[in-house]
């Protein structure tokens, strides 16, 4: 990967716009690390220089326990982020384990919607069924009508988008044009939004072990950072697809951060290590070591 060293790197600028970037998804595909191991590694790299770039540690509903029984007497409270695997009853039964325990300070609540409706119905369902003082993430599905849901996010004001980039299938991951017409949509209706899978590396490359090709995840910020703009969605589908570092950094050298990671707000990501180490690789982060 090659290194930036020319125009003379600002790395304040950089550190803002990686600021609590990227959330810990170390239990999900591929990763799927152990409960106590993904703790355990959380808490060792909020404990590093590199503290401020992480974000929240996300659970399934569903593995709450599991969460509660791998922090033993843990003295720091950990951000967390609930996945709504279970539906509302079970956020309604986490949240009830997770009252009054100091060791999880819960930020957020993330649920995706059902692939075989109508967006804009489920989405009007989910937010009449949310009664959380936390945001929630609006998980919205790879079908037609999506912006649909996003008009009602728009409409409602408190709440944010996400939007999936991977998967173990080429079918799972949305082309360059797709992305950009999902960012170009959340951007223009001022609605923030996430993404997930597949953005591993700073730049678009081949997974490891399935070959497919991934959004990097400095063409997503760029791409944002277009869009915030005004930029069309064919300038936001060139600097996705984009594979040299110059092309994609330029539009994140001009940017503001704030504005920029106030519409994409993280992504999650099963490795923290990996997207941490090709910003310290592209000189746009300074090595821990």
């Amino acid at each position: 990967m090659t290194t930036v060293s020319s125009p003379p790197v600002d790395l304040d600028h950089w550190r803002a716009l990686a600021t609590e970037l990227f959330d810990d998804a170390a239990l999900f595909p591929p990763g799927s690390a152990p409960m106590p191991d993904a703790v355990r590694a959380h808490q060792v790299i909020t404990r590093t220089s590199y503290v401020d770039l992480v974000g929240p540690f996300l659970c399934p509903t569903s593995r709450v326990p599991q969460l509660l029984e791998s922090l033993g007497s843990s003295a720091d409270p950990m951000p967390v982020v609930l996945l709504a695997d279970g539906g509302v009853l079970g956020v309604e039964q986490a949240q009830h384990l997770l009252t009054d325990d100091e060791r999880v300070r819960v930020l957020g609540l993330e649920i995706a919607l059902p692939r075989d409706g109508d967006p804009t119905v489920f989405t009007r369902h989910v937010l009449e069924a949310l009664n959380f003082s936390f945001p929630t993430a609006v998980e919205i599905p790879r079908v037609p009508g999506w912006q649909g849901a996003l008009d009602v996010l728009a409409q409602d004001g408190a709440e944010r988008a996400k939007f999936r980039t991977g998967g173990p299938t080429e079918a799972d991951i949305p082309s360059p044009a797709e992305l950009a017409s999902q960012i170009a949509a959340a951007v223009e209706r001022r609605v923030p939004f996430k993404l997930t899978a597949g953005l591993h590396r700073a730049l678009p490359h081949a997974d490891a072990a399935t070959g497919l090709a991934q959004h990097g995840f400095l063409n997503a910020l760029a791409a944002t950072a277009l869009a915030c703009e005004g930029a069309g969605e064919e300038d936001l589908a060139a600097v996705l697809a984009a594979t040299d570092a110059g092309v994609v950094l330029e539009p994140l050298r001009r940017c503001r951060p704030a504005t920029v990671r106030a519409a994409f707000t993280s992504f999650g990501t099963c490795s923290l290590q990996e997207p941490i180490g090709d910003l310290v690789s592209l000189g746009l982060l300074e090595d821990a070591q």
